[in-house]
């Protein structure tokens, strides 16, 4: 896939809005070495299972809940960034990388993306490439082993959004 928008140039997007804090950072030229595709039903399950650990709890929805908004925000927060630099990444073929005791971390092998000049035109981009083409995969593949109510996790979807745009808007973005 990919749109019209050359690898380098989005990289270099993506690197500029990943200053913005951890929760922007998708790392570019993921090779295959330790990346797993995004979403994938046995990391998910494990990363589930240790923030229960990490949180106390013995309810494994209150930690994939926790998890699903923190990871909702890794997704939104770097497209939204981009999007106000005027390019929206292509997430088609997104990786992660998570092990016991360490933060998620996203990225792209070759990250390619679209350019975009209005909001209504970057919308049109983000929510597709976002919710149906991450959150909607992500949340059936924990519905598989954990239960959890559609507007507890559209709600932290959207609380994931809000919280992304509240980051300082100074450094050319819009």
């Amino acid at each position: 896939m990919g749109g019209d928008v050359d690898s380098g140039e989005v990289a270099g997007v993506l690197g500029e809005v990943g200053r913005l804090g951890v929760y922007f950072e998708v790392v570019t030229g993921a090779g295959v070495a330790g990346w797993r595709r995004f979403p994938d039903v046995e990391g998910l399950l494990g990363a589930t299972v240790e923030y229960g650990e990490r949180l106390r709890t013995g309810e494994l929805r209150v930690a994939a809940s926790i998890l699903f908004q923190g990871l909702a925000s890794r997704l939104w927060s770097p497209v939204a960034a981009a999007a106000a630099r005027g390019i929206v990444p292509d997430l088609t073929d997104l990786r992660w990388r998570w092990a016991p005791g360490e933060a998620v971390v996203l990225g792209l092998a070759e990250p390619r993306g679209w350019r975009v000049g209005e909001v209504a035109e970057a919308a049109d981009l983000v929510h597709p490439m976002v919710v149906d083409g991450q959150l909607r995969p992500l949340r059936e593949m924990m519905a598989g082993f954990v239960s959890l109510a559609d507007g507890l996790v559209w709600g932290n979807a959207a609380s994931a959004l809000a919280g992304s745009l509240n980051v300082g808007s100074g450094g050319g973005f819009r």
